[in-house]
């Protein structure tokens, strides 16, 4: 269940210029950032203040600034996908269930040598009872994007026809984006100049670079349990009896404890064995499929007339 033979490479003590990621080392003055066993492969629950039923999945990442990351951006290909909307997407068969009121995917913190990809739910009420369903769910939409990634024929097709499809709606959006605020404008273009090259300073983030399947089946061996941080919020937690859900920290040491600075009760154990072969290696999935290319991408922006040639009159 762990992140295989690549992955494994990731967390040295120095950047390794032979690694799958090169600037990802996860370590901070010879201490690690994120470790699997002790940061890493935990379920932890808080108690907000606010009413709010929250499921987080993060993924411990290379950094968004990986010179493989920015070239080929496996990453955003695959909250392209895990976040798509269409019927049979995760989103769209978790709704359906009434298990959620929304769902996101994508990067979240990112620092010089990791950052954490990030799969968040809203979850019903419905939802928060029937956690251990939607985590089944999220595991194997993610093992169901995996398999086509890995095959080398049409499911790696599909796969590219997303990254096009991203490049295709990143490009629209920098074509036709509204005017920006010149001063913030110049600051984030100063920021880029430190991680982009002359010809992705104005596009940033809309610079999508070109399909790399190696680095996409990279980042998804990277996407399992003993590699995450699940984090479950709602107020409601304290109220579960044993016969709860699988997905909770009711078995920590020493039960709720106070964080230092806020005093949110939280506590966090290790992901049951149990729990980690099971997302690890999920069944087959039913209802679940990986939606087609979007047909509603745009493709032409010329100006139309009419049928005699004149246009609106001025």
């Amino acid at each position: 269940g762990d992140a295989g033979g690549n992955a494994e490479r990731f967390g040295v003590a120095e950047p390794d210029p032979g690694a799958v990621f090169p600037s990802w080392n996860t370590r901070y003055d010879g201490n690690a950032a994120f470790r699997r066993g002790v940061e890493l492969g935990i379920i932890r629950e808080v108690r907000p203040v606010k009413d709010v039923r929250q499921l987080s999945v993060a993924f411990a990442a290379p950094p968004a600034t990986d010179p493989r990351v920015m070239a080929h951006q496996p990453l955003k290909l695959l909250s392209h996908v895990l976040g798509h909307e269409a019927p049979g997407s995760l989103h769209s068969v978790l709704s359906d269930a009434g298990l959620v009121a929304g769902l996101s995917s994508g990067g979240g913190v990112s620092c010089s040598d990791f950052s954490f990809f990030t799969i968040a739910v809203s979850l019903t009420e419905s939802g928060l009872a029937r956690r251990d369903e939607v985590m089944l769910l999220i595991f194997q939409y993610i093992g169901l994007i995996r398999s086509l990634a890995e095959d080398g024929g049409e499911g790696a097709d599909r796969m590219e026809s997303f990254h096009d499809e991203l490049r295709q709606i990143s490009s629209i959006n920098f074509n036709f984006s509204e005017g920006a605020n010149p001063t913030s404008f110049v600051q984030s273009v100063a920021k880029r100049m430190f991680t982009h090259g002359p010809p992705d300073l104005l596009p940033g983030s809309n610079s999508i670079g070109t399909h790399d399947r190696g680095a996409l089946v990279d980042c998804l061996s990277l996407l399992t349990p003993a590699n995450a941080i699940i984090s479950v919020v709602a107020k409601s937690l304290d109220a579960e009896g044993e016969d709860g859900p699988a997905t909770s920290a009711r078995g920590a040491e020493g039960g709720w404890t106070e964080e230092q600075w806020y005093g949110a009760p939280h506590r966090q154990v290790r992901i049951p064995g149990g729990l980690s072969a099971l997302w690890a290696d999920p069944p087959d999935p039913e209802g679940l499929t990986v939606p087609g290319p979007n047909k509603f991408v745009p493709s032409d922006f010329s100006l139309r007339c009419d049928a005699d040639g004149g246009g609106p009159e001025a």
